[in-house]
């Protein structure tokens, strides 16, 4: 419990900090706490709480509805490409997940997992998922060559969480995403305005 505690609270600092913004913020927190708890239960026993996930996904599509309200955008298509982004990346890994029990035998990902790809394609968009899947790739091997680095190895047979990789690269993701949507002036430009002399 302390350890959500202390997400929340980091969560809360890192919004607080990049946006300035009440409403980011607690959007920040709240997915920030939902992928805690999944990449948590996935860690512990190789499972995605539904309950967490639909609640993310639910989550999600308000704040597509608030940031379609915000800027001045419809907000049914808001609604329709969040719901077409979701479909597509909850099935590219679903397709991912069959392609790999037709060339292994065994399932290389769970249902838990399709679901929340599902979810971030809500809150991220297909581009952005991308990236998402690649950090959280990226994790994962790194975990591996740790592994092997200590010379413990990894067998073939040992399963690998991913959600507990693909739930922080979701927020992490979003949060970039977020910062990008910042109309930041830039440092040459505010010199720029601050160097000009008094208009006499």
């Amino acid at each position: 419990m302390a350890g959500f505690f202390s997400l929340a609270a980091l969560a809360s600092l890192t919004g607080g900090i990049l946006f300035a913004d009440p409403v980011r913020t607690v959007e920040a927190v709240v997915l920030a706490v939902l992928m805690g708890i999944i990449a948590d239960e996935d860690r512990k026993r190789f499972q995605v709480p539904a309950w967490a996930n639909a609640s993310a996904a639910l989550v999600g599509m308000i704040v597509v509805i608030e940031i379609s309200i915000s800027e001045n955008q419809d907000i049914s298509a808001g609604i329709v490409a969040a719901l077409v982004s979701g479909i597509v990346c909850g099935a590219s890994l679903l397709a991912v997940r069959e392609l790999f029990f037709q060339v292994r035998g065994v399932d290389g990902l769970g249902f838990g997992d399709v679901k929340l790809g599902a979810t971030a394609g809500i809150w991220l968009g297909w581009e952005m998922f991308c990236y998402a899947i690649m950090v959280s790739a990226i994790g994962c091997l790194m975990v591996v060559a740790l592994s092997h680095v200590r010379k413990r190895g990894w067998s073939r047979q040992r399963r690998i969480p991913f959600a507990l990789a693909l739930a922080p690269a979701i927020w992490l993701c979003w949060i970039v995403l977020q910062v990008g949507r910042l109309e930041i002036p830039s440092a040459l430009s505010w010199a720029s305005v601050h160097a000009a002399p008094p208009m006499v």
